[in-house]
């Protein structure tokens, strides 16, 4: 089961790279999506997530970690300092609330951790919100005025 978990990520993330032809890509997800659904006999269901979003999610927070003043690669390592916890939670919090049709796992995914690390990220985030927080409500609203900004560029690009 975890090679097939596994495989699907590896094929979300060449396809990320690479992205030449997205339909075929998705079409390759959806059978291994099944092919772990039928293996283990209709237990275990895999979402496998489309390419673009996870293309949005990625973008979205590699650019809230460029307001916050980090590389996404510094997001991934395994340094536990305060500053980079805290950008950490504050992307996950804001990827959180923002995507909602992406599972937890795919956002702990963007930063090297496990699934809990959304629902961790939330409740840190919640609470230094309610506490009103200087800093957290600083991050938060940053955060917030990249996805504002995403979402008019986006709406501006339909136009």
């Amino acid at each position: 089961m975890r090679q097939w978990y596994n495989f699907l990520l590896t094929i979300n993330d060449k396809a990320m790279k690479q992205a030449s032809n997205k339909a075929i890509i998705n079409r390759i997800l959806r059978f291994a999506e099944r092919e772990i659904y039928n293996k283990t006999g209709g237990k275990k269901k895999v979402i496998a997530v489309d390419i673009v979003q996870k293309g949005q999610l990625l973008k979205t927070a590699e650019n809230i970690a460029f307001v916050l003043g980090f590389k996404m690669e510094h997001l991934k390592s395994a340094s536990r300092s305060a500053a980079l916890a805290e950008a950490r939670h504050v992307i996950g919090y804001i990827c959180a609330k923002y995507f909602n049709e992406v599972p937890d796992h795919t956002i702990s995914h963007l930063f090297n951790r496990e699934r809990t690390f959304v629902y961790s990220s939330c409740k840190v985030v919640n609470k230094l919100l309610s506490i009103n927080d200087k800093r957290m409500c600083a991050a938060v609203a940053k955060a917030e005025n990249v996805i504002k900004t995403i979402r008019h560029e986006a709406e501006i690009i339909q136009k």
